[in-house]
């Protein structure tokens, strides 16, 4: 069987999903729930701070992600993707 890759898209879902999840989450949690490389992952989230859509909240020496308004719903608009090419037969 064909190894299947997510998409830039599929991945972003992923991250935000795992975000929203969790509420608070840790770079970590995020790492293992969203199945995506330690490296890769700050790339996205620096970027995801930078427009808005995650917040960074320090507390005792940790550091959570946390969607903004904007975030979630960036996250709603990629989940109705995900629907549509989902009944279309296409992955993410």
């Amino acid at each position: 069987m064909p190894r299947r890759y997510r998409s830039r898209v599929g991945i972003l879902l992923s991250i935000l999903e795992t975000i929203h999840r969790e509420e608070y989450a840790t770079i970590t949690e995020i790492v293992v729930k969203a199945n995506i490389p330690h490296d890769r992952l700050k790339i996205i989230l620096d970027r995801l701070l930078r427009e808005e859509y995650v917040e960074l909240i320090e507390e005792r020496d940790r550091k959570y992600y946390t969607l903004t308004p904007s975030g979630y719903k960036l996250m709603r608009e990629l989940q109705k993707i995900k629907r549509l090419m989902d009944e279309l037969g296409l992955s993410l």
